[in-house]
């Protein structure tokens, strides 16, 4: 009983903590992803990537909405997109690109993301834009 008690709580650490357990902004709408469930021509890595590393994103952003197609034609390029006031801010193409790489290039775009949406950033922008009135 005890092993199968450590290896649900494995599992769920690795949600918890995976390399993709960033909260993202708040004004993110959406994480859309799509890839075929034949891993031919290059869509294996988005599989990996959708079973290994998406629960961590979903469980540390579980109000967004995730639209997850796995219906996508073989020949078309397997992708992963973040949308915002219903503009596609973010997209990656994982047409053959390992598990590790793509985990490791979402991750780097998913902190600088949240780094240019933090206040402190947010207010220095705000500063830029700001021009006083002329008399």
């Amino acid at each position: 009983m005890s092993s199968i008690g450590g290896k649900l709580q494995k599992s769920l650490h690795k949600i918890r903590a995976g390399a993709l357990g960033i909260p993202l902004p708040k004004h993110i709408q959406e994480v859309s992803i799509q890839y075929s469930l034949d891993s031919r021509l290059g869509h294996m890595g988005a599989k990996k990537f959708v079973k290994e590393c998406l629960p961590s994103l979903y469980y540390n952003n579980y109000g967004l909405k995730f639209n997850v197609n796995h219906r996508l034609p073989n020949d078309q390029t397997p992708t992963f997109s973040i949308i915002s006031n219903n503009k596609v801010i973010y997209s990656y193409d994982m047409r053959s690109k390992q598990l590790e790489t793509i985990s490791s290039d979402i991750q780097k775009a998913l902190k600088e993301l949240h780094h240019e949406s933090s206040p402190e950033n947010i207010k220095e922008a705000h500063k830029q834009d700001y021009s006083p009135p002329s008399n």
